[in-house]
């Protein structure tokens, strides 16, 4: 490019770099700048993403559903529950803490509290994370 036609461009209304991009390769109203972009409304935000792997049907287990496919929320859910049932003290505090309350909201309930009882080791592991 021409060392003058820079040198003209200059000036407070310069964008980026400082320079004017000559009138003739400006954009026109209502062109964008990537035509064959990514289309309006597609579906790449991470919470789509996120929500569409949730839903993905994937292989059950065979003793409680058989053939069927159950989604990958479902299967999520069913391990945290059996890690909670096994005594797990970090699901348990995660339950407790963030999704029993979220649950209750979604089917309208008050909050009610919940008593758990713990044997020594398990009252101490568990003080231990509500520390952390």
């Amino acid at each position: 490019m021409d060392v003058e036609k820079l040198a003209n461009n200059r000036g407070s209304g310069a964008g980026r770099g400082g320079v004017v991009p000559p009138v003739e390769s400006r954009w026109r109203p209502g062109e964008s700048g990537n035509p064959k972009g990514r289309p309006k409304g597609a579906k790449t935000s991470f919470e789509a993403i996120f929500e569409r792997e949730l839903s993905r049907r994937v292989a059950g287990d065979p003793k409680l559903d058989g053939n069927r496919r159950i989604s990958r929320r479902t299967r999520i859910v069913r391990e945290i529950l059996d890690r909670v049932e096994a005594g797990d003290a970090r699901m348990v505090k995660i339950v407790v803490d963030r999704l029993w309350p979220v649950a209750e909201a979604e089917a309208g309930q008050t909050q009610q509290p919940i008593v758990i009882v713990f044997d020594d080791q398990d009252r101490e592991e568990f003080e231990t994370l509500q520390r952390d």
